[in-house]
């Protein structure tokens, strides 16, 4: 049973108006028929003032603010919401592509699918984002006379779940024989720099090259006779003719800013991950990496690694490889045949004339000119097989 009291003689004497922080005793005597009493006192605090506003960030709290996350799950805390009078009664947080004005907070329209709104007493929320884009989270204190405070926005957060994207890697001096390589149908013809072509081959596409990818390309309008019919790129290996690592490349995320580019080298692409040989280094430029004797045994079979991170911690790894370092030339083990005609001089020499210890496979490329005090131009004897 519910009862009205009016109080008539609280307004008669102009005492019905409570002050700000005080404190109101109303007491209760109820008399039932058999002159049973029962009293109950109901204190009433009169607050006028609403809750001071505190500061909101992404991310667990005591951590650093976030502005970017791989995943649509994500923590907010928010803190600094006082109420000295009545004290905080309950939080609402609301998320949307722009930060919320206060009506939006106090009155919510829960039929707005661009807004997600939360209620709870706690200082934190972990909730799941289900927008793709630019996310801020604004925030209301209620204190216990349900008087709301100032509107407490963040500064965003982003969702990027793709990775970075790394391009045009060149190490200096580095060089293999000229191949042929095929990635997601297209082929490419790769010169001894290690820069692609693209040109067309009647044959199926069957090995894919994941170092195609990241190679830089040119536009070319002279190549070798035969070229689809060259070795393929894949697992060829690769000739550094010193120690000294000087590595640039291109890399970019649409989403969101590069964290860090670091550089690893292991004896195996199968230490990609924790490289044996150079534990991954951060790069003090995101584009450009130089490393002097980085201690790589002559003749050995190396693989560089670059792994770039972006700030919402998605990273991307490449392996370039396998590489030699041969820091030795070929040795000649006997003489070359010469042999005079009326009109020629015939130059003749064996497989076995020109060895390299370092370098597995044939010598595809040899130089030689004629004279005794005058000298003809080099000419360049190719040696190509298929």
């Amino acid at each position: 049973m519910n009862y009205t009291l009016v109080m008539n003689s609280l307004v008669v004497n102009n005492t019905h108006k409570g002050k700000h922080h005080r404190n109101y005793t109303v007491e209760f005597e109820i008399i039932n028929i058999a002159s049973l009493k029962t009293k109950e006192l109901v204190t009433i605090l009169i607050d006028e003032s609403a809750p001071e506003t505190g500061v909101i960030r992404e991310g667990t709290p005591g951590s650093p603010d976030i502005d970017y996350i791989s995943d649509r799950n994500i923590t907010i805390n928010w803190e600094g919401f006082i109420d000295h009078e009545s004290g905080v009664k309950f939080y609402r947080l609301g998320l949307s592509n722009s930060c919320l004005n206060l009506e939006l907070l106090w009155h919510p329209n829960y039929n707005e699918s661009t807004i997600q709104y939360y209620d709870t007493e706690q200082q934190s929320m972990h909730v799941a984002i289900n927008s793709g884009e630019k996310l801020y989270a604004s925030v209301i204190a209620f204190n216990n006379a349900l008087e709301p405070s100032k509107v407490a926005c963040s500064d965003g957060i982003m969702v990027d779940e793709s990775p970075p994207v790394i391009t045009n890697v060149s190490i200096l001096n580095l060089k293999t024989s000229p191949s042929v390589a095929c990635t997601d149908g297209a082929f490419w013809y790769v010169t001894e720099d290690l820069k692609k072509t693209n040109i067309t081959c009647n044959r199926a596409c069957n090995i894919s090259d994941t170092l195609i990818n990241v190679l830089p390309e040119f536009v070319s309008s002279t190549l070798p006779d035969e070229v689809c019919n060259l070795n393929s790129l894949n697992n060829r290996y690769l000739y550094l003719g010193n120690d000294f690592l000087d590595i640039s490349w291109n890399i970019e995320d649409f989403e969101s800013p590069i964290e860090h580019v670091s550089i690893g080298i292991g004896s195996s692409e199968s230490s990609i991950q924790f490289p044996d040989i150079v534990g991954y280094s951060k790069s003090h430029y995101n584009t450009v990496y130089r490393l002097r004797h980085p201690g790589l045994a002559q003749n050995s079979v190396v693989y560089v690694f670059i792994k770039g991170v972006n700030k919402a911690k998605r990273e991307t790894v490449i392996s370039v490889g396998p590489v030699i370092v041969d820091e030795t030339p070929p040795l000649c083990l006997t003489k070359p045949l010469v042999e005079l005609t009326k009109e020629s001089v015939i130059v003749s020499w064996t497989k076995d004339t020109f060895k390299d210890n370092d370098q597995r496979g044939t010598i595809s490329k040899i130089y030689l000119r004629i004279g005794k005090l005058f000298y003809t131009i080099f000419y360049i004897y190719h040696t190509i097989y298929y």
